[in-house]
């Protein structure tokens, strides 16, 4: 039986990059900044500043906030 673990840097960069492709076909604007905010956790948790679930949320809300917002 094989074992599906992934590691959370690759779910956050596959949500991420599904969210962009799913932006294409919505043309809202507003998925595109929860998929670079999950893309930013993606690389944050790949480099090992967010170890946490707490800490990868608060980084997905703050980046997709702040880029909304920019």
């Amino acid at each position: 039986m094989s074992d599906w673990s992934f590691s959370p840097a690759v779910v956050w960069a596959v949500v991420g990059l599904l969210l962009l492709i799913l932006e294409l076909t919505t043309f809202s604007f507003i998925l595109c900044f929860i998929g670079l905010g999950a893309l930013a956790v993606a690389g944050t948790t790949w480099a090992g500043i967010t170890t946490t679930f707490a800490s990868q949320l608060i980084v997905f809300s703050a980046s997709s906030l702040f880029l909304l917002v920019l």
